[in-house]
């Protein structure tokens, strides 16, 4: 899976391309200015710029870490637990009959194993956040630090079979701190194993 699209965070705006494959595997590059790459063939996450930072943190964590995509390929391949909390939870405390909505079905994630813990961080639980009626993921949640990191998927959209958040936004303690405006996606044919360590 390829998403393309411009990034916006405290360094400015700039193109960005990231691609997700089976197996957990992924890179996430700057098309613009630094052209930096962080790559995750795994095992190992790497940026070509450097160490791993807290921006690049940043932009795993919302950008890689939040997708449906390695949440439940993690799931699936035992690297993380799920587990149900309950469902058709109210966004307010909102106790009326005439309440409308939205509804979330709401699952903790626990990252498990070290390849896990690469991606998601090994801070703790993740509340997964889905949509009762779409079926969709809208935000995945955790606490770091002690400021509360949300990550927001919204304004999806379907391109054949395959559903996408167009947008993808990130907050620390309410504040936006990233976004990511997708313009492009794109399912293709596997690559090698060398497009996510180089």
């Amino acid at each position: 899976m390829v998403l393309t699209g411009t990034l916006i965070d405290a360094s400015g705006s700039r193109p960005v391309r990231i691609t997700w494959q089976n197996g957990n595997l992924f890179r996430l590059e700057e098309l613009g200015g630094a052209q930096r790459v962080l790559l995750f063939d795994g095992t190992k996450l790497r940026n070509t710029q450097g160490t791993v930072g807290d921006d690049e943190r940043r932009m795993i964590d919302s950008l890689i870490a939040a997708l449906p995509e390695t949440i439940f390929w993690q799931s699936a391949s035992h690297s993380v637990a799920l587990r149900f909390l309950g469902g058709r939870f109210r966004a307010t405390e909102d106790t009326s009959a005439d309440y409308a909505g939205p509804f979330s079905d709401v699952y903790s994630l626990m990252p498990g194993a070290p390849a896990a813990q690469a991606v998601f961080g090994s801070a703790g639980e993740d509340l997964v956040w889905i949509d009762s009626d779409a079926l969709l993921i809208a935000q995945v949640t955790h606490t770091d630090n002690g400021r509360h990191i949300a990550t927001q998927l919204t304004n999806w959209t379907a391109q054949g079979a395959q559903w996408y958040p167009a947008s993808i936004t990130r907050l620390e303690d309410g504040q936006q701190t990233l976004a990511f405006q997708v313009t492009g996606f794109q399912v293709n044919s596997a690559s090698g194993i060398t497009l996510f360590q180089n």
